[in-house]
């Protein structure tokens, strides 16, 4: 497929002392925080990149944000298994609470004042948002729960963990209804596409996975692409158009075409100068326009393009 459009550097936000591990959307499109091993969680806004708004200091690493817009609260994963609840207009901590002492790698809203979260002690758990209270753990594996998706038109869950495994749970019951064996080692990257008929997946092994979802479950059958030289840290699927965003530990972004697997851009150093170190996570803003990554180099980098709509 012949591309004709063109990926145009943004702006570098520079304010993390340590390397950048999370990102998060902000209740408008301009707005998003970064978090990392710093244990800052700074507000930026898309349009005055210079200014960085530390609105919270923690003593620990913190792997995982995740914004519960109704709430205009912001629940933050750590690295000894806190989890803090942060108020995003007062800048204030509301609660802060202890799943173990294990890292809380993800955080994913499920709605209904409900969060679902995946540790490092390889269990999983519900909490409820407006009672800051754990209502449901389970330990699924002896290995780190790594990445967690939900696919909320076929009512699923998809769990990727260390043990090389993605295991998928039916909402709102969470029974299991399906484990895929993966060469993959951890699975660092789950996302399902927004149309909920594909789960794409990857991690050490630098591979991605595509797998049909069929009657709820993904197929047995799977499409693979030989996608980075090293890790894949994240996928991130564009809100409007079908293609996806991929992050490796070979500093490197790669954009596919969702329909085709066709791999349209990559986004590296020479060309686009780029990350100097492993791109941890992605994401793009709520307009649309513009795709934000996060290194160990301690930047974040936004991306923008021409000429989209021909997609």
């Amino acid at each position: 497929m012949n591309m004709p459009w063109q990926i145009n550097p943004g702006e570098v936000f520079h304010a993390h002392r340590d390397a950048i591990y999370t990102l998060e959307k902000g209740l408008t499109p301009e707005v998003f925080y970064s978090a990392g091993a710093d244990g800052w969680i700074i507000e930026w806004n898309i349009l005055n990149p210079e200014k960085a708004v530390i609105i919270a200091k923690t003593d620990q690493p913190i792997y995982a944000l995740c914004l519960i817009p109704e709430h205009n609260l912001l629940i933050i994963g750590q690295k000894n298994g806190g989890i803090h609840f942060l108020d995003i207009i007062s800048r204030k901590l509301i609660a802060s609470r202890q799943l173990n002492t294990s890292s809380i790698y993800c955080i994913q809203y499920l709605g209904d004042q409900k969060v679902f979260i995946g540790a490092g002690d390889g269990s999983i758990s519900i909490w409820e948002v407006n009672q800051f209270t754990c209502t449901w753990q389970l330990g699924i594996t002896s290995e780190s729960i790594r990445s967690i998706a939900i696919n909320k038109t076929q009512e699923i869950i998809a769990v990727g963990s260390s043990d090389k495994t993605i295991r998928i749970y039916s909402i709102p019951h969470l029974q299991l209804t399906r484990q895929i064996a993966t060469p993959t080692g951890s699975v660092f990257a789950l996302t399902f596409t927004p149309d909920g008929n594909s789960l794409w997946s990857s991690g050490r092994d630098a591979v991605i996975r595509i797998r049909e979802i069929i009657n709820q479950v993904p197929a047995e059958t799977e499409h693979v692409i030989p996608a980075h030289l090293y890790t894949v840290h994240d996928l991130c699927c564009h809100p409007q158009i079908p293609i996806i965003a991929s992050s490796s530990m070979d500093k490197t972004i790669k954009i596919w075409h969702i329909p085709t697997f066709e791999l349209l851009k990559v986004i590296d150093k020479p060309k686009y100068a780029a990350h100097q170190s492993s791109v941890n996570k992605l994401q793009w803003l709520q307009d649309g326009d513009s795709l934000i990554s996060c290194s160990d180099d301690r930047q974040i980098l936004s991306w923008r393009w021409e000429n989209k709509n021909i997609l």
